[in-house]
């Protein structure tokens, strides 16, 4: 297959399979491209039953990719010999073919498009098709030595103890690409990452023992169909306030006001009028009872700081009148409807603060 017949746009009239029934399900075929040789990419106008394009991918018989590979696909109705991937599905199986197709350009010294790496594919398929690329490796240099013992939380996701007598938290680069700026900051590389740079190694981020929980709650919290059993909520939480306590306000601020839906911030930032969403089963809670304790001074004087901090740059003829808190009856405290940090204690006792 000479260079100049692999990612050729054609006709759809030129394809050498018959359209008919792929066209019934997903709507007329607007666009072809050969991406190499037996692997066709598709665009189809939306049928009556659908609102967006569809984006394929056919595998012809002779395609130069594996058995394995070609079992992912849906076989194709009138057409058993031909196997369809459709692009953004849920099952990800695309991406196999992707990899693939990226796989023979590299064997046959091919170019490769902006942006397009066989590395990057593998790495990114490792997350969502660990049954064809494999789980994502453990690491087995740390900041803090070699890895000597590990548990694994999630696929991607290690408890590492080094041989140094260090316990880490490690995060591959594609989970961690979901943390907020403030996790990251507590992260660090080893020298060859620092050296040639995360980006191009694609490695790992690894927290500090003291610093786990607060990676380890954004994971919680962004990823709930995980299985979670290795993980005390509570204690987490207790540990989060215990160890960045302003970051477990801010949040919970966030929180309440809706600024943790990123979806309808999505939508605010399109123009589109949305309603922000919050729920208290987001809130960073504090359960004296689940380890990692915080003490009730603790608590009790960080509150009356800040109610007190916070009151005093609000005009005294604007400031809201702020009931006693009384924690042993497990009262509300509110303090007017501007909004404020949120406190929740034994997962139902709601301080707002300005």
């Amino acid at each position: 297959m000479q260079m100049s017949k692999v990612r050729e746009i054609l006709e759809p009239e030129r394809l050498p399979f018959n359209l008919h029934s792929i066209e019934q399900e997903y709507g007329p075929v607007e666009r072809a491209e050969l991406k190499c040789p037996g692997i066709y990419y598709l665009r189809t106008a939306p049928p009556k039953n659908r609102q967006t394009n569809a984006w394929l991918y056919i595998v012809t018989e002779d395609a130069p990719i594996s058995r394995e590979a070609r079992q992912y696909g849906k076989p194709v109705p009138e057409q058993p010999e031909l196997r369809l991937f459709e692009r953004e599905n849920w099952d990800y199986h695309w991406q196999i073919i992707e990899y693939e197709i990226l796989r023979y350009c590299v064997k046959n010294k091919l170019p490769l498009e902006e942006f397009e790496d066989l590395h990057t594919a593998a790495v990114y398929g490792m997350e969502v098709c660990p049954q064809y690329f494999g789980t994502f490796p453990v690491p087995n240099l740390t900041p803090w030595g070699y890895t000597v013992r590990h548990r694994t939380i999630h696929n991607g996701v290690y408890w590492i103890d080094t041989d140094r007598c260090v316990s880490a938290l490690a995060v591959c680069y594609v989970i961690r690409d979901d943390f907020s700026k403030a996790v990251l900051s507590f992260s660090q590389l080893t020298e060859y990452d620092r050296k040639y740079g995360l980006d191009n190694t694609l490695g790992y981020s690894f927290f500090r023992e003291a610093d786990s929980c607060l990676p380890l709650l954004e994971l919680v919290q962004h990823n709930r169909r995980w299985d979670w059993s290795l993980i005390d909520r509570p204690a987490l939480m207790n540990a989060v306030w215990a160890r960045f306590p302003e970051y477990a306000a801010a949040h919970n601020m966030r929180e309440q006001w809706g600024r943790n839906d990123g979806f309808g911030m999505m939508l605010r930032a399109l123009g589109i009028e949305a309603e922000l969403q919050s729920a208290p089963e987001n809130m960073v809670a504090l359960a004296p009872d689940s380890g990692t304790p915080v003490p009730d001074f603790f608590m009790r004087e960080f509150l009356t700081e800040h109610i007190v901090e916070k009151l005093s740059e609000i005009p005294q003829h604007q400031r809201p009148a702020v009931p006693e808190l009384n924690y042993a009856k497990g009262v509300t405290a509110n303090c007017g409807d501007r909004g404020g940090y949120s406190f929740l204690f034994c997962g139902h006792v709601t301080v707002s603060v300005f």
